[in-house]
């Protein structure tokens, strides 16, 4: 006989679209959904996505799990199982297991493509690194006639991801857990439901029980967010930490002071690579990014937006990487501006090293807004994440350094510029 927590009961009784289960290790987030999943299957007209951001073989890693729990269930004559999807005899209903990102790339047109989705279940959903991702698959699951649900399994991480956003910031209260404030949404669509081992205390060895005893005498922020599942401000490693950034408020702003106005541009066209275009204000010493263009749109769109803002801040100059199409955007962008202030720059050296080499100048001298006045998921709101993740482990950043690499452009191009104001 299997017993159920619980506190899990939600997944049953609930009619919200969105469930977030968060908590640390040994919270036994995913044996709850893999058995309430596996009761879905008994009602007729479910097809269930199950997903993780990478999954090379489900059949290896993920359908023995629920094999296992059929089993506790002592349900195998009724269930198909096959590499790829299990199928309940009775129902009709079945669970199909896919990758978001495969080698071929990520796959969301495919998965959008499949017919019937009811529920959406993304395991291990802190790997998922875009909400825009996660938007197109969550609009494809509209059955008409079936409760449509969408089911995130994570561990938390730092308060930057786009989940913390999406479903949590400004929308939660904080509940103690083990001497421990823990963040709890309260989005009127969201059912979040946060365990600990605490919660599966009488299904852990004695021995997992000693090494959690050892972690939370001995390293209280590990028990904090890896055992008791709290929200990081900033992740080890990273070279600017959201927290310690210097604010400014815009209303705070003497605009007609500033000294100069400059911006800085790392050219991408489509593809992994984004369009990053931070605008700094240089006031009594300070640089005040009042402005950041972020965009993976192509060329036709990026270019007359780039533009657009350098006439709307009137800026003094703007620095342009010939790299790849940059000595054609500077060409173009020559037409509509004064060329005197379009400037080019060849990066030569390696963009890893460029970041670190402006941590301090950046963290000394650039201010940021404050989040109360970043609009959620805007541009600037996008590239503060993507500086705010970077990773002084290169292995650890995918990739994504195009909003770090353009503010250490704009870094190097005010203290060449001004010398006099920056030590």
């Amino acid at each position: 006989m299997v017993r159920l927590n619980k506190k899990f009961q939600p997944l049953y009784l609930s009619d919200k679209r969105y469930f977030v289960l968060t908590g640390g290790r040994a919270a036994a987030k995913s044996f709850h959904t893999a058995i309430f999943l596996c009761h879905l299957l008994y009602e007729s007209g479910h097809k269930i996505l199950f997903t993780r951001y990478t999954m090379v073989s489900a059949d290896i890693s993920i359908i023995p799990e629920f094999k296992q729990k059929i089993e506790l269930l002592k349900a195998e004559k009724d269930f198909i199982v096959t590499d790829k999807e299990i199928i309940n005899i009775k129902s009709g209903s079945s669970i199909i297991f896919r990758g978001i990102k495969t080698s071929a790339g990520i796959q969301t047109a495919a998965l959008k493509s499949i017919q019937g989705i009811t529920t959406w279940v993304i395991d291990e959903a802190e790997e998922l690194p875009d909400e825009e991702t996660f938007d197109k698959i969550d609009m494809s699951i509209r059955e008409k006639n079936a409760t449509n649900r969408v089911i995130l399994i994570l561990n938390p991480t730092i308060r930057t991801h786009w989940i913390w956003h999406k479903f949590f910031e400004g929308n939660y209260e904080l509940r103690e857990i083990n001497g421990y404030k823990v963040p709890h949404s309260i989005k009127p669509d969201v059912c979040h439901i946060h365990t600990t081992y605490l919660d599966n205390i009488e299904n852990i060895s004695p021995s997992i029980l000693n090494v959690i005893q050892d972690i939370k005498l001995n390293n209280k922020k590990r028990y904090e967010f890896e055992i008791i599942g709290g929200w990081k401000l900033n992740l080890e490693g990273t070279l600017f930490e959201r927290d310690k950034l210097k604010r400014f408020s815009m209303k705070g702003l003497n605009l007609d002071a500033c000294e100069a106005r400059y911006g800085y541009i790392d050219i991408a066209d489509e593809g992994i690579d984004a369009f990053a275009f931070p605008v700094g204000y240089v006031y009594k010493g300070r640089v005040f990014i009042v402005d950041f263009y972020f965009s993976y749109e192509n060329l036709t769109i990026t270019q007359p937006a780039a533009i657009a803002r350098i006439k709307k801040h009137n800026l003094d100059a703007v620095r342009i990487e010939s790299n790849n199409q940059g000595s054609v955007v500077i060409k173009n962008i020559r037409e509509e501006i004064s060329p005197e202030k379009v400037l080019s720059i060849n990066s030569a050296t390696h963009k890893h090293s460029r970041i670190l080499n402006s941590e301090l100048f950046v963290n000394d001298y650039f201010y940021f807004l404050l989040d109360k006045e970043i609009e959620p998921n805007s541009d600037y709101d996008l590239a503060l994440r993507e500086i705010c993740n970077y990773n002084k482990d290169i292995k650890l950043n995918d990739g994504r350094d195009d909003a770090p690499d353009a503010l250490s452009g704009l870094s190097k191009m005010v203290s060449s510029f001004m010398p006099h104001l920056f030590t």
